[in-house]
């Protein structure tokens, strides 16, 4: 684990609270880190490749008047709970756990292999549970209004809606919504957990998602006829973990109402 050179000292002596955000060094990772870095919460923000966008987005927090601090943290790595228990040594403080590192990419039907089932998993389910498992702690002697809170990145199109050549991400996807409800019973009352369900807040940066004429094709399904921006979803995300004290276990869909369709 490599915490950031530049990082602060630890946000641990400040009395905000403080979010750990899995994944938040770029696209919604880093909305959801800034947006709440505007609503006075210290911040650690993890990356697997993107150091220098988690560099980047920390002293962006940093700018808002808010600690922030990088960790390196590989999701399928055989040592992730010793990754996190270096971490913990760092930021031993923890209100809000954010899950939004994700792997994504196509794997045609006749060429899924059970390697990418499995990679598939590992990154985008079973190591976010776990991390939930490791940091429940933290969470449980959160002070925040309806306890400490876990948000979980989701997608609508493994809530009902699948689309093809995406079976090994589909099935992962939605393992992790169901661990939110799981979650959500284990670690009631003092606990909370939710997840967001996206249709597109950010296009892909490359695949056949990036293709403008399959992006146009998509948004003729979306009764609002646009996609979603990152900001949207990271205005969700603070409901759901600072305001919204009497829900867990839920799913709140912010897809432009894509499902529907």
């Amino acid at each position: 684990m490599v915490i950031g050179e530049s990082s602060i000292p630890n946000a641990t002596t400040s009395a905000r609270p403080c979010v750990w955000i899995i994944g938040g060094a770029k696209r919604l990772g880093r909305a959801i880190a800034i947006e709440f870095a505007r609503s006075g919460c210290d911040l650690l923000v993890t990356y697997n490749t993107s150091r220098s966008e988690a560099e980047d987005t920390a002293q962006f927090c940093r700018s808002l008047g808010v600690h922030a601090t990088i960790a390196h943290l590989a999701l399928d790595d055989k040592h992730l709970a010793s990754q996190v228990a270096s971490i913990r040594q760092t930021a031993p403080h923890c209100d809000i756990l954010v899950l939004s590192a994700s792997a994504y990419h196509a794997t045609p039907f006749d060429e899924t292999s059970l390697a990418d089932l499995t990679s598939m998993f590992t990154i985008n389910a079973a190591a976010h549970a776990f991390i939930a498992s490791l940091v429940a702690t933290q969470l449980k002697h959160s002070n925040l209004p309806g306890g400490g809170s876990i948000l979980a990145l989701l997608d609508i199109h493994a809530m009902g809606t699948p689309r093809t050549s995406h079976l090994a991400y589909s099935m992962s996807k939605a393992a992790l919504s169901e661990a939110v409800r799981s979650l959500a019973l284990e670690l009631a009352p003092r606990v909370r957990v939710n997840g967001i369900g996206i249709g597109v807040a950010a296009w892909p940066e490359g695949g056949p998602d990036a293709n403008p004429e399959m992006q146009k094709r998509y948004l003729s399904r979306v009764p609002m006829a646009r996609a979603g921006t990152p900001e949207e979803v990271a205005k969700a995300a603070r409901f759901l973990t600072l305001e919204a004290t009497y829900t867990t276990g839920h799913i709140l869909t912010v897809d432009g109402g894509r499902s529907l369709t």
